[in-house]
């Protein structure tokens, strides 16, 4: 997602329209789209302010805490299992490559290969 614009150009554009100027002349002037001079504009007459709205968030894990702490307890205590096998024991409703991930990234368990 790309940075907001900083609120000098986001002022810029309110002050101009309170001026009497239209969109498009608004847009030409501070060479800006005209969506987001319409954009301000529906902001500042909605919230009465031009500030940037905070970040969402991000897109919220697959499995919560509990169902990862149930994860990683499952795996100490049986190291052996199988993907599918811890799947259908804790009965997770994601797929194979996601349980994957979930173990490598998020609880940092690696799955080794012996050498014998």
């Amino acid at each position: 997602m790309p940075k907001p614009y900083c609120m000098d150009i986001r002022t810029r554009v309110i002050k101009k329209h309170l001026e009497g100027k239209s969109a498009s002349e608004i847009a030409s002037e501070l060479d800006v789209k005209l969506t987001f001079v319409y954009d301000m504009l529906f902001l500042y007459k909605s919230a009465g302010t031009v500030e940037p709205k905070p970040a969402s968030g991000g897109r919220k894990p697959y499995l919560d805490d509990e169902k990862q702490q149930q994860t990683e307890t499952l795996i100490q205590e049986t190291p052996d299992l199988t993907l599918q096998e811890i799947k259908d024991i804790l009965e997770l409703d994601i797929s194979i490559s996601v349980l994957c991930d979930t173990i490598n990234k998020k609880l940092k368990l690696n799955y080794k290969k012996n050498s014998v």
